[in-house]
């Protein structure tokens, strides 16, 4: 799990050390992870693009929010 933390580490400190420009690029792509963000789209898709699309999307997103939670249960993983 060290190698694994080390190796994290250093991909974090080469994508600071690009410079500043990169901070709006990453929080739009932070907040597309958003409930909020999810809130909003879901509904659209249903509506608006394909009613069967927005459920598969949606029952993806409930399996992949659970297996998210269980896993970082399970690892442990330190936070940055």
């Amino acid at each position: 799990m060290e190698a694994l933390w080390n190796f994290e580490i250093t991909i974090t400190l080469f994508l600071q050390s690009l410079g500043t420009w990169l901070a709006e690029p990453m929080r739009w792509i932070t907040s597309m992870g958003s409930e909020s963000f999810y809130m909003l789209i879901m509904p659209a898709i249903y509506w608006c693009v394909d009613s069967a699309l927005g459920l598969r999307m949606g029952l993806i997103l409930m399996f992949s929010t659970a297996f998210n939670a269980d896993f970082k249960l399970l690892s442990h993983g330190a936070r940055p």
